[in-house]
């Protein structure tokens, strides 16, 4: 699914795939707000998981179900927790991709979209 064209959530309909992939994240979401189960995912796919909460930003914009929403309130308060900075755990601030992807994921919520390009 090509998400560079989510700038406007009405216009993308939440496919079968999408679908699967938001309840996949909502089902695996770790208790204490992990996107990945640490015990089972490679370095990288941690590292690149903040990312998911974009897609379930645009999940919850797009269709107003609070179990996206919680999930990503869970997923912020699990980045204000110790284990989230420790670098044998997640290492927010220790490493450079999960640093950089945590950011970016903020930023969208923080201004819907901010990080994605409108092209030229």
């Amino acid at each position: 699914m090509d998400l560079r064209g989510l700038l406007d959530p009405s216009v993308i309909n939440v496919t079968k795939t999408a679908q699967r992939m938001i309840e996949y994240l909502l089902q695996n979401q770790q208790a204490n707000g992990e996107l990945i189960n640490p015990k089972i995912a490679s370095i990288g796919e941690q590292q690149r998981s903040p990312r998911a909460v974009s897609i379930l930003q645009w999940y919850y914009q797009k269709t107003a179900d609070n179990r996206a929403k919680r999930a990503i309130n869970k997923y912020v308060n699990f980045l204000e927790t110790k284990q989230a900075f420790d670098p044998t755990n997640y290492g927010v601030n220790s490493y450079a991709l999960v640093t950089g992807f945590v950011g970016i994921a903020l930023a969208d919520l923080i201004q819907p979209w901010s990080t994605f390009s409108r092209g030229l």
